[in-house]
């Protein structure tokens, strides 16, 4: 019955009965202003018992669902499955007492209680069998009282054939779409789980097949010139072949730590940093490294604000990302080295692991920026916009990776003045 997903069955009830804690609040209020106007009506004391009664109900299948016992999920599901059953019974006996009152404006305020029940119950979608089940049963449970209260009402044979019918087609209609709203989702959840498959083998050949090349390319440079070696008599030629044979060495020895950063199973070794000491040491760097036409800025928003991440790892995916925009604008252009401050998760690929505050690093460019198609793949293993040979494409993977690994996140996104912005989420130290 539970399986593997207790967690995701009491998810599946959190939603159906609360959704968004605005939309819960907001139908409490419009329940909550009907049923005083209900009462002002009436002088009943019912229906302050009842709102009295449903709130209470409410209030308790929510710590039901929120409460994480360390043991027996399986009892806590049942717990609250019995409390969202409680709780739509007692919602149910406000619109089926308005009815048994004599007056046409509480009969038709109960029916529109029973109608946005009705109503509420189809607009959740994707609902778990055991949930459909109980609301089938609920639904059921008020056209049978339904048909009890009102049939002494009703003069001759006629009229109960004709309310007789009108519940057996609407329990019909009602068990038939709760079927097929069963059949489409696990004819939807089939349909992702082969569609996600297929993600999966096409990533598969990707990464395998950009791992062979690079390294056959590698294994190319290093045999040939091993070869070399061994066929000119030079001492100079023979020193050249060596030293471009050590050279594809040392990119082979590149890839294979950016294989480990993009899985991130590199070995990391975090300090404490400050974002001062940061940007000073990058400003630093870049400017030897980047191209005389490129223009860096920096900008650092909280000095003091220290980030906890491996220094020598975050040194190359900074340096990564910065050449990265170098190529983009083509060697002439405006590069901004940003870092400050988020409380919030951001549109990230990925949510960070660790808690906030985060320091963001963003990287920010003025070149032409990424088409809107190619955007969301830029960080996958072996992806690149560059020209054939001129890259790998594992260079915003490993940034990706690193991220992730120090429990943080990397966030792309094209720059509304044109350009690329890359954002590094570090966690606070």
């Amino acid at each position: 019955m539970f399986g593997n997903s207790v967690d995701a069955k009491i998810e599946k009830l959190r939603r159906a009965d609360f959704g968004s804690w605005a939309e819960a609040a907001f139908r409490y209020v419009l329940v909550t202003i009907s049923i005083t106007l209900v009462f002002l009506a009436t002088r009943n004391a019912f229906f302050l018992y009842w709102i009295a009664a449903y709130l209470l109900a409410e209030f308790v299948f929510a710590v039901a669902l929120h409460v994480k016992p360390k043991s027996n999920r399986e009892l806590q599901f049942v717990v609250c499955l019995a409390l969202y059953n409680i709780s739509a019974l007692i919602f149910l006996a406000c619109p089926l007492y308005l009815i048994t009152l004599e007056g046409t404006a509480y009969v038709f305020v109960g029916t529109i209680g029973l109608v946005g029940l009705l109503l509420y119950n189809f607009h959740r979608g994707d609902v778990d069998t055991i949930l459909a089940a109980s609301d089938a049963v609920q639904f059921t449970f008020a056209i049978i009282v339904l048909f009890v209260v009102l049939a002494p009402r009703m003069e001759g044979i006629y009229q109960l054939a004709a309310a007789s019918f009108a519940c057996l087609a609407v329990l019909t209609y009602y068990y038939r779409a709760i079927l097929g709203q069963q059949a489409h989702n696990k004819a939807l959840r089939a349909s992702q789980m082969r569609y996600a498959q297929s993600q999966k083998a096409r990533a598969l050949t990707q990464f395998v097949g950009g791992v062979a090349h690079d390294f056959n390319n590698i294994l190319t440079a290093i045999l040939g010139n091993l070869e070399l070696y061994s066929a000119v008599m030079d001492e100079k030629e023979r020193d050249r072949a060596v030293h471009d044979a050590q050279l594809a060495a040392q990119r082979a020895a590149m890839t294979v730590r950016q294989l480990l950063a993009t899985s991130g199973r590199a070995r990391l070794r975090p300090v404490a940093l400050k974002a001062s000491c940061l940007h000073a040491h990058m400003t630093s760097l870049l400017n030897d490294l980047l191209d005389r036409g490129i223009t860096l800025h920096s900008e650092v928003q909280d000095p003091d604000f220290a980030v906890f991440a491996d220094r020598d790892m975050l040194d190359t995916v900074l340096i990564q990302l910065c050449l990265n925009a170098q190529d983009a604008l083509k060697g002439r252009g405006t590069i901004w080295l940003k870092s400050r401050v988020v409380n919030e998760r951001p549109g990230t690929d990925g949510a960070p692991e660790s808690a906030p505050p985060y320091l963001a690093i963003t990287i920010e460019d003025d070149g032409p920026g990424v088409d809107a198609e190619s955007l969301p793949m830029l960080a996958e293993p072996f992806f690149t916009t560059k020209a054939v040979g001129q890259g790998p494409g594992l260079g915003l993977s490993s940034v990706k990776g690193f991220a992730q690994q120090s429990g943080g996140a990397l966030s792309l996104e094209n720059r509304p003045e044109g350009g690329l912005s890359a954002t590094l989420l570090l966690p606070k130290a």
